[in-house]
């Protein structure tokens, strides 16, 4: 967690400085939640992460590591602020 912090920090950092550019790529949403919710579980061995995933959710072009760093933060919250014995559900949906 300390170091996923400095990373933020120094990212934050870099955007003031100069501007940063994105790293566009083809990213798996599914695939991305997937590994999200492990990281989740791995910090708290009491935390309920479920998926519900869309398996017809396309590719899509995205910073692969801006999309890790925002779901992380919006995960971990979720989990850290939810009321005992409730799940924190994360899931994807093709529109």
């Amino acid at each position: 967690r300390l170091l996923r912090m400095i990373n933020d920090i120094l990212d934050l950092e870099r955007l003031k400085a100069t501007h940063q550019t994105l790293q566009l790529e083809s990213v798996d949403f599914n695939q991305l939640l997937t590994d999200i919710s492990s990281r989740v579980r791995s910090f708290s061995s009491h935390s309920l992460v479920r998926l519900q995933l869309d398996p017809a959710l396309p590719l899509f072009q995205a910073d692969k590591d801006r999309m890790i760093q925002v779901m992380m933060n919006l995960a971990t919250n979720a989990v850290k602020f939810r009321k005992m014995l409730w799940s924190t559900f994360l899931s994807s949906i093709a529109a």
